[in-house]
Parts: structure tokens; sequence; C-alpha cells
């Protein structure tokens, strides 16, 4: 009876401490004349959808000034 007492306690706290949510992480601007380079990484080239994608990515790049 002690056994599962304290097999119950140590779950109930490993529980409660590993069930912490995530840390969100906060959005910064880019300092300065800092470069950003986002990268598009398709599974095939010649697929009509990654196509599509990159095509889209680009309008997009183009729309913000990127």
């Amino acid at each position: 009876m002690r056994k599962l007492l304290s097999f119950l306690v140590l779950t109930g706290l490993v529980a409660v401490t590993g069930c912490k949510p995530a840390a969100t992480p906060t959005a910064t601007a880019p300092a300065g004349d800092k470069k950003i380079t986002v990268a598009l990484l398709p599974k095939s080239k010649g697929n009509a959808y990654f196509v599509s994608c990159k095509q889209g990515a680009e309008k997009a790049a183009r729309e913000l000034g990127v």
C-alpha cells in the first residue's frame, strides 16, 4: 500500500511539473540593415503544388516589399 501511494504521489508531481505550457516566442523586429533570408524547400521542383507554392511566396514577398 505504501509503495502504491508513493508511486501515485510521484506520478502526480511529474504530471504537474511536466505539463507547463511552452514559452511563447516574442516577435522582434530586425535591427537596422540586417537582411533576413526566407527559404521554401519543396519535396519536388516539378510538382504543380510546389510550383504554385513558390509563385505564391514570390507574390507575397513582392507585396510585402521583401
